[in-house]
């Protein structure tokens, strides 16, 4: 895709505007259109990622294409954010409060949940293996 001219001195050069189009789009929460560059799936997919490191809510608005695409639900998502939480010792209270409530919503995983299963997770030094069965009990 080319630059528009009055663009140009502001982007550099065409290859600076390719790397930064998939990261301006996911900032604005875009959908995927065609003349990004990349797939569906891997828009989709880096979306999830982009998502998950900022411990955003799950994209409901890319609802439909994940779900279809990726196969990754809501609840998937959720699962894998309290997991990566867990795994880089995070707290509770660093997750904002609208992931927070959609976590307690469809995981039932309140905040002294959240510490009761960290505790476990320390005591045992094995639990990145098992780690969803030690998130369900």
């Amino acid at each position: 895709m080319k630059v528009r001219k009055k663009y140009s001195h502001q982007l550099g050069t065409e290859e600076k505007w390719e790397r930064l189009r998939i990261p301006w789009a996911l900032q604005l929460h875009l959908p995927h259109h065609g003349t990004m560059g990349v797939g569906k799936t891997s828009f989709y997919y880096r979306a999830l990622e982009a998502f998950s490191t900022k411990l955003m809510p799950f994209p409901y608005h890319y609802q439909y294409e994940v779900v279809g695409l990726l196969g990754i639900t809501a609840a998937k998502y959720y699962w894998d954010l309290i997991a990566g939480a867990l795994e880089h010792e995070r707290g509770f209270d660093e997750v904002p409060s609208f992931t927070a409530r959609d976590v307690v919503r469809l995981l039932s995983i309140d905040r002294n949940a959240y510490i009761q299963i960290a505790n476990r997770c320390k005591r045992d030094p094995n639990w990145a293996k098992k780690r969803k069965a030690v998130i369900k009990t």
